[in-house]
């Protein structure tokens, strides 16, 4: 046995060798494959990457050998080397440079190395957003009202966006806010600044803020209004106003009076946008002084002055009667609340005690005198320094009123009488009667009348309405009773009575009740019968009926009519209706041109009926006119022609009737007689007449 044995195997070691036994020789061919190329490292390396716009990204694989070839893709297109893209191999290391990344640079990125394949994501970003000379603390500004505000930024690159807050809210171009930008220059212009507009403002680059503190100070208020007269006059109870105009709405106001704050219920201080109000309603004595309208910086004073008003009566007293032994009170009204006044009676003062107390509230002043004397009648004054006003009291001795027999309760039927009685005492005593609570009044079939200490009151005729509770008061005594007026029964003095009647036209039933007012119900097959178009319901004195209008087959039935205690009933027969013809159609005989009108009475209104010619139905036309006015129907011919004779029949139901119109031409006549000619002899003679129709035979 004899072997060959190569080793450390290379590509180059490919081919044929021979084994050479000079007497026999035999080949082998042997063909050396290089081994697959492999990515070393894959699990560990890191695959995402990140790279910021105009880095240099470097993306490398290690090989399993070094003189394997790799191709670089990025998204699936082959990488060409360019003045963007280098590919370098160093050993087993290929590389992959792309210069001055941008951000079309980002994607993915493909290693192929036929055998094996490496994947990176590669993601390119705009480096943060810087705001130059940004010493991260906040700036301070301070600006006085009316001035503008303009805040200033430079960001790191053009492109970039920022944002604009004031105390946490964006701000966003308006009538007061412009916003501009020149390259890398950020600008907020806010003008007229307002004292509102204090906070804190932020230019806002995502990466970078600048941040800005901004105090808006008032302007110094002052009074604009400080030549005006200040020096105000008036009477009390009357409304007076002080106004202060002061230059800045804002303003922090306040009302002074001797140095001290005004906190009172007739003062009312408002405004309305740069002016100030004080209103005094209604004035006192004491709001006379001297008034300030302060606001720190300014003070505007003013000097009022009240005069008293003189105390007048404005509701005077008025003339009063009480019982012996009751409470008065008098009262009176001045115009104005604070006031002294004084009581008299017949010209004597009257001091408060036990039997007299004196009040004054608000503008009323009053007087009460308790446990009344006969010898508290007189003339009563209230008198102030500059008015007065007077009353009359009379004190009255009560009367002793008793009711000595009481009314009782009365059970009547309708139709009768009823009397109620009350005996009191004194004779001259007031009676009044009430039903329910209502006055009444004699009159009607209501009579009231009075015997001595004996009152009566008499209801004739009484209904079931008149049921009440009857009231007799006597000067604040009262004596009740109950009326009840029993129902009267309703009968039937008449009933009804059977009825035919023909169809479409009216039936009536009547029926006859006790009473006048009686009500009653009328019913057909049990079911309440309403008035309308086809019932009508009637009632005379004692007489009820009811009348069926268009009567039809399907009317017949039962009818009843009932009142709460009585009930009768009859049965209604509708028997259809017998169209005959009372006067038939009778023959004519006319000329043409002429009119013919054929003339049928029935025995009922209302009948839908055919005209016919020759056996054939006519339709309304000019020539056909077709009418009907009551019981008699008509048709007109118009314009005859010899071609409208013929035979006409009216039908109606199972009844007809015909006649025959025969139209003749006319007679006829010579309308241009001959005329006598003399003419040569040898002449052609024409001798003409003209007759009245054309197609005349001579």
């Amino acid at each position: 046995m004899r072997q060959l044995t190569v080793h450390s195997l290379t590509v180059d070691h490919s081919g044929q060798y021979v084994c050479d036994a000079k007497d026999d020789v035999m080949d082998f061919l042997v063909k050396i494959k290089e081994l697959p190329v492999k990515i070393l490292g894959k699990t560990d390396a890191k695959t995402e990457k990140q790279f910021l716009v105009s880095d240099d990204i470097i993306l490398v694989c290690e090989l399993s050998r070094s003189n394997a070839s790799v191709r670089w893709y990025k998204d699936d297109q082959l990488i060409e080397d360019s003045e963007h893209y280098c590919s370098e191999e160093q050993g087993v290391f290929r590389s992959l440079v792309v210069l001055n990344a941008g951000i079309d640079d980002s994607g993915k990125y493909t290693c192929d190395a036929v055998d094996d394949k490496m994947v990176f994501f590669i993601s390119v970003k705009e480096p943060p957003v810087q705001i130059i000379g940004n010493s991260g603390h906040p700036e301070h500004h301070t600006l006085v009202a009316g001035d503008d505000l303009i805040l200033e930024c430079e960001v790191s690159r053009p492109s970039a966006t920022v944002q604009w807050l004031r105390n946490g809210k964006i701000l966003k171009p308006g009538n007061r806010v412009t916003i501009d930008r020149c390259d890398v220059v950020r600008k907020l212009v806010l003008s007229g600044l307002q004292p509102s507009d204090s906070g804190t403002y932020v230019c806002d680059a995502i990466d970078d803020q600048l941040v800005t503190v901004v105090e808006v100070q008032a302007p110094p208020v002052k009074f604009v209004n400080k030549e005006a007269s200040n020096e105000v006059s008036a009477c009390e109870s009357e409304s007076v106003t002080l106004r202060a105009v002061v230059n800045w709405e804002t303003a922090n106001v306040r009302w002074l009076k001797d140095g001290q704050l005004l906190d009172k219920e007739n003062i009312h201080i408002s405004s309305e946008g740069k002016t100030h109000k004080l209103t005094i309603n209604p004035l006192q004595l004491s709001d006379s002084g001297e008034y300030v309208c302060d606001v720190n910086t300014d003070e505007m004073h003013f000097s009022l002055s009240v005069k008293e008003m003189m105390m007048t009566f404005t509701r005077p007293l008025e003339d009063t009667a009480s019982l012996k032994g009751s409470s008065l009170t008098l009262r009176c009204e001045i115009n104005k609340l604070g006031g002294d006044v004084q009581w008299l009676k017949d010209g004597q003062e009257i001091c408060p005690g036990r039997r007299h107390t004196i009040r004054a509230q608000g503008r009323e002043r009053s007087i009460t005198i308790h446990q009344l004397m006969e010898q508290d009648s007189g003339e009563y004054v209230c008198e102030s320094t500059h008015d007065r006003t007077a009353a009359t009291v009379t004190v009255e001795i009560p009367r002793v009123v008793e009711i000595l027999a009481e009314l009782r309760n009365i059970t009547v039927c309708e139709g009768e009488d009823a009397v109620f009685k009350c005996v009191v005492s004194p004779e001259d005593a007031r009676l009044v009667w009430r039903f329910n609570g209502k006055q009444v009044t004699a009159g009607g079939r209501v009579v009231i009348s009075s015997n001595g200490l004996c009152h009566m009151l008499c209801i004739h005729n009484c209904t079931v309405s008149d049921s009440t509770r009857v009231t007799a008061e006597a000067e604040g005594l009262v004596s009740e009773a109950e009326l009840q007026v029993q129902e009267q029964q309703v009968i039937f003095t008449k009933k009804m009575l059977p009825v035919t009647a023909e169809e479409y036209s009216e039936a009536t039933l009547e029926v006859e009740v006790s009473l006048d007012t009686g009500e009653v119900q009328w019913m057909r097959q049990g079911v309440l019968i309403h008035p309308g178009a086809k019932c009508t319901l009637k009632h005379k004195g004692r007489k009820r009926s009811l009348t069926i209008h268009n009567l039809a087959v399907s009317d017949r039935g039962t009818y009843s009519c009932e009142t709460l205690h009585d009930r009768t009933q009859t049965q209604l027969t509708v028997e259809p209706r017998k169209i005959t013809i009372k006067r038939g159609l009778t023959d004519i005989k006319t000329t043409e041109r002429e009119t013919a009108t054929f003339e049928v009475e029935l025995s009922h209104p209302q009948v839908v009926g055919m005209w016919m010619r020759n056996g054939i139905q006519l339709k309304q036309t000019n020539h056909f006119r077709m009418s009907a006015k009551g019981k008699v129907h008509s048709l007109t011919v118009s314009n005859l022609s010899i071609e409208d004779t013929g035979t006409f029949m009216f039908c109606v139901e199972r009844q007809k009737t015909s006649a025959r119109l025969v139209v003749k031409e006319p007679p006829v006549t010579i309308v241009r007689k001959l005329q006598d000619q003399r003419v040569s002899d040898g002449a052609v003679i024409s001798i003409e007449c003209e007759l009245s129709r054309h197609n005349v035979r001579c």
